[in-house]
């Protein structure tokens, strides 16, 4: 990829969610799965847009089209992480006698997340012993939603044939709006197993990550929303 001037990168930060079954219905009560052997994480596809030069490399262009055709997976430098990836897609999206603009289409089948993580603080709100700002360098706006969680559906058992709902509820959620320089210590924070403990203003909140989560990339950060499912507040 050397050969190509990066333009933009779309997709290449966001957080996949988690793949299959995330909680086991027992049909009373539902259990949050976060055991290593049950967290899965979906594939992650990202865009690069970069600019080729035609007259640094002349002819070559035609060969190197046909290079990206035939390649398999390979480890790919980005500026956040190295990852496997395949060329899911590559298109020019406009092309001139000197350059072309072309698009590539990455294919990430098993994320990684494998940033180092600082000694935790335990200082003012925090994740896992982690200061979202000290430690994390998140800038957050805490909502506890104060709406009724939904009653579940009920699971199918040889004693419910149907789609009925139980008098039990499906896990509330807290949300943080976040803005901060770097993900990758958040995101691997959220892709470790068992619950997660998120403290703030006095309370503690026994939660597990799930949905994923798109990143606005701003030119002096990130802008996100973390979505955590609650299972029990101390």
């Amino acid at each position: 990829m050397q050969d190509f001037k990066t333009i933009e990168w779309q997709g290449l930060w966001d957080m996949p969610s988690r793949k299959g079954e995330t909680v086991y219905d027992w049909g009373d009560e539902l259990q949050p799965l976060t055991d290593d052997e049950d967290i899965v994480w979906n594939s992650r596809n990202f865009t690069l847009r970069a600019l080729f030069d035609k007259r640094i490399l002349g002819n070559d262009f035609e060969q190197k089209k046909a290079k990206i055709a035939a390649l398999g997976k390979f480890t790919l430098s980005t500026p956040f992480r190295d990852c496997e990836v395949w060329v899911e897609e590559f298109r020019i999206l406009s092309e001139n006698s000197i350059s072309a603009i072309c698009e590539f289409k990455f294919y990430e089948q098993s994320p990684r997340f494998e940033a180092v993580l600082p000694t935790p603080s335990n200082y003012g709100s925090t994740i896992d012993g982690y200061s979202l700002y000290k430690d994390l360098g998140i800038y957050f706006v805490f909502n506890d939603d104060k709406q009724l969680a939904k009653l579940k559906d009920l699971g199918k058992t040889v004693f419910n044939k149907g789609k009925g709902k139980s008098e039990y509820r499906e896990f509330p959620e807290v949300t943080l709006n976040c803005f901060s320089k770097d993900v990758s210590k958040i995101q691997k924070i959220l892709s470790k197993s068992g619950l997660r403990e998120l403290r703030h203003k006095g309370k503690t909140y026994k939660c597990f990550f799930t949905k994923g989560f798109k990143i606005n990339k701003r030119t002096n950060g990130f802008i996100y929303e973390i979505k955590l499912s609650v299972s029990e507040i101390i």
